[in-house]
């Protein structure tokens, strides 16, 4: 996190529920950051590591909001945090995503959740070129960055 902000945001999202992929690390996790920051009342982080995922949460239920107007800081203790764990390689645990978010908010305690929006952020990347790319490769890259992302918000809507 950049340290003074670069900016302020404007960006209201108070009451919305955000799911996103990728949310325990880099990108992911700063979007993450951001929406509760902004007012998110839940966000579902999907990653495949437990252990990413743990940290994550550890961080966000930390984090403290500067607002606009002063360098007063208060939290968004309110903000639910929700992990499903997933390989996005994999169109079955891919298309459980929703059905278990759905549930785990629930739990929660937030009776008709809706999902607002959805940040891919998940995302590989391989080295290579169209001589040394296998076949495998680029079933996986493929997988992961564009059948996920379909199916994920498909089944969001």
């Amino acid at each position: 996190m950049q340290s003074p902000a670069l900016s302020t945001t404007s960006l209201d999202v108070s009451g919305r529920i955000f799911l996103i992929t990728g949310g325990t690390q880099g990108l992911g996790l700063e979007i993450a950051h951001q929406l509760k920051n902004n007012g998110a009342v839940a966000l579902i982080l999907v990653s495949r590591s437990e252990d990413k995922a743990i940290k994550a949460m550890e961080y966000l239920s930390s984090c403290a909001t500067t607002t606009a107007t002063a360098a007063d800081t208060t939290t968004n203790d309110n903000c639910i945090l929700e992990f499903i764990k997933a390989d996005l390689s994999n169109a079955d645990e891919t298309e459980a995503i929703i059905p278990k978010s759905i549930l785990a908010l629930r739990k929660a305690g937030i009776d008709k959740p809706i999902i607002s929006g959805v940040v891919n952020a998940a995302a590989t990347t391989a080295r290579g070129n169209l001589a040394t790319t296998t076949a495998a490769s680029f079933n996986e890259q493929y997988d992961i960055n564009v059948r996920a992302p379909f199916l994920i918000t498909k089944h969001a809507s």
